[in-house]
C-alpha cells in the first residue's frame, strides 16, 4: 500500500506518503520544491488504513494536517501535524490530541466532514504555544480542549449572551472542575496576531478558582496564575492567592528578563516587606496600602539579566506615599554617581551627577 498526498504550507509544498512496511503503516514526508527528495518519518500508525489527509487553519498561526486512519471496522484514530517554517520540520501537535481522541473515540462512522464539523464546535486555543508548568498539580493537569464554557466577554469584561458572529470575542472562560460551589476556571485571552486569520486565536491568560465564573473578574478564591505569552512561549507572569476576589498573602511576580517581584497582599494591597529586581539593581523596602514608604535600600541586580555595559548600582532612595521624597544615593563599585534630595518626586538642590552635578529646580537643572 502507498498513498500519497500533497500539502501547501507558507514556506513548502510536501509530499505526504504512508507506506505498509511489515504490516504496518508509517508516514513520511517531504519538501519538494528544495531540490531535496531526502525522506523524513512522521508518525507510525500500526495495523491501519489512511481514510483523510486534510488541513485546517485552527489557530491563525499556520495549516494544520489531520491525519483520520482506521484500525479494523470501526476504531479510528486522528492526528494533528504541524510544519516548523525555521526548522523546516513537521512536529505533532501534542495539545490538540485529547481532543482529537475525543472527536472519534466510539465512532461508528468518521470522515473528514466529520471531522471539521467537531473540531468546528470546539473553543480553541493557539496549540503552537509552550505553556511553562505552573507547579499546580490541578492546574497542570488541565487538558484545555475540554472542559464547559462559561461565556464570552467583550474588551469591558462584559459577559456576551453568545459568541460573536462578526468579530471574535476578546475573551472566553472555561470550568474544568466544581469543588464545593468553587469552579477550576480558565480565562483566554484573544491573540494579536488573528487579524485577517481565518480563525481567532486564542491562548492561556488566567487559571484559579472562582464563584462565579460567568463574572469576568471580582469573583477569584485559591491559588491563582498569571501566564505572559511571548511568541511560542507562556510563561508563569504572576502566582499568588485570591479570598473572595482579593489579593492575599505571599505573591510573586516576573516579566521575562525585566523585573522580577515579590511581597505580601493584604486586603487586595501591597503590604509589608516588597523586594523589585531587576538587570541593574534589586530594590528592597516597606509597602504600605500599596504605597512605598520610607527608606529602600538599593543593591546589585540581577545577574542573569545583566548586559555586559549593564551597571550594578548599591544605594537608597526615601519614599512618601509612593513617590520619591528625601535623600537618595546610587553608587557603583563604592563611587558615588548620582547624589541628592528628592521633594514630592522632583530634583531639588545641589546634586552630584556623572561628570559633575549642579543645582536642580523642581527637577530643572540651573546654571552652571
Amino acid at each position: 500500500m502507498r498513498q500519497t498526498f500533497w500539502m501547501s504550507t507558507m514556506a513548502a509544498l510536501l509530499v505526504l506518503a504512508f507506506l505498509r512496511e511489515n504490516g504496518e503503516v508509517n508516514g513520511y514526508y517531504c519538501q519538494c520544491n528544495d531540490g531535496s527528495d531526502k525522506r523524513m518519518p512522521l508518525d507510525q500508525y500500526g495495523q491501519a488504513s489512511i481514510e483523510a489527509v486534510f488541513q485546517l487553519d485552527l489557530d491563525s498561526e499556520g495549516e494544520t494536517t489531520l491525519v483520520l486512519s482506521r484500525s479494523g471496522d470501526k476504531l479510528f484514530g486522528l492526528h494533528a501535524y504541524r510544519y516548523e517554517r525555521s526548522g523546516g520540520k513537521m512536529f505533532k501537535v501534542a495539545t490538540l490530541q485529547p481532543a482529537l481522541d475525543a472527536i472519534v473515540r466510539g465512532a461508528r462512522v468518521m470522515d473528514e466532514a466529520g471531522v471539521r464539523a467537531a473540531l468546528a464546535r470546539l473553543q480553541l486555543i493557539d496549540y503552537s504555544i509552550a505553556y511553562a508548568p505552573t507547579g499546580v498539580a490541578e492546574f497542570d493537569a488541565i487538558e484545555h480542549a475540554h472542559g464547559t464554557l462559561a461565556g464570552y466577554f467583550n474588551i469591558d469584561g462584559e459577559l456576551l449572551p453568545a459568541k460573536p458572529a462578526d468579530a471574535p470575542a476578546f475573551a472566553y472562560k472555561k470550568t474544568f472542575q466544581e469543588k464545593d460551589g468553587h469552579y477550576l476556571t480558565v480565562t483566554y485571552l484573544l491573540g494579536k496576531g488573528w487579524e485577517g486569520g481565518r480563525a481567532p486565536s486564542y491562548h492561556v491568560k488566567w487559571i484559579t478558582w472562582e464563584t462565579q465564573p460567568q463574572r469576568f473578574a471580582a469573583s477569584q478564591d485559591g491559588p491563582f496564575i498569571e501566564y505572559d505569552v511571548n511568541c511560542c512561549v507562556g510563561s508563569v507572569f504572576a502566582r499568588g492567592q485570591y479570598a473572595q476576589g482579593k489579593r492575599t498573602g505571599q505573591w510573586h511576580f516576573e516579566e521575562p528578563n525585566t523585573i522580577r517581584s515579590s511581597g505580601a497582599f493584604v486586603d487586595d494591597k501591597a503590604e509589608g516587606p516588597w523586594t523589585y529586581a531587576s538587570g541593574d539593581e534589586t530594590t528592597t523596602g516597606q509597602m504600605f496600602k500599596g504605597q512605598r514608604t520610607g527608606r529602600w535600600e538599593v543593591s546589585p541586580g540581577v545577574a542573569e539579566w545583566r548586559a555586559a555595559d549593564m551597571h550594578s548600582f548599591t544605594g537608597y532612595d526615601h519614599f512618601v506615599k509612593d513617590r520619591l521624597n528625601g535623600p537618595s544615593e546610587r553608587r557603583v563599585g563604592g563611587v558615588v554617581q548620582w547624589q541628592g534630595n528628592y521633594v514630592n518626586g522632583k530634583k531639588q538642590g545641589q546634586w552630584v551627577e556623572p561628570g559633575g552635578g549642579g543645582l536642580y529646580v523642581d527637577d530643572v537643572k540651573q546654571e552652571p
